[in-house]
């Protein structure tokens, strides 16, 4: 069986994402296409150790829930890049 598509969306970034999204809330079939690299590798088989420091690196980000040992490198690193806030906000 072959799938009809309305409509290919190429890149799931910001714009693609977006588009989309449109495109499927207006009831068309979209096929969206990434060439982005895979998330297999090394981080897939992290071990405890590995993984407890890449979320004591990431204590903010790690609470995203698609944070995993696979995709850490796509979050930054918390204890780099640390947070400020405005004195009396969060």
């Amino acid at each position: 069986m072959t799938d009809i598509f309305d409509a290919v969306v190429v890149g799931s970034g910001a714009t693609g994402s977006w588009a989309a999204r449109e495109l499927a809330e207006q009831g068309l079939r979209i096929a969206v296409l990434e060439a982005g690299p895979g998330f297999e590798g090394e981080l897939a088989a992290a071990t405890d150790e590995e993984r407890r420091d890449l979320v004591r690196r990431r204590p903010i980000q790690s609470r995203c829930p698609a944070f995993q040992p696979a995709t850490a490198h796509l979050y930054v690193d918390d204890l780099e890049n640390p947070y400020s806030v405005e004195e009396g906000t969060e």
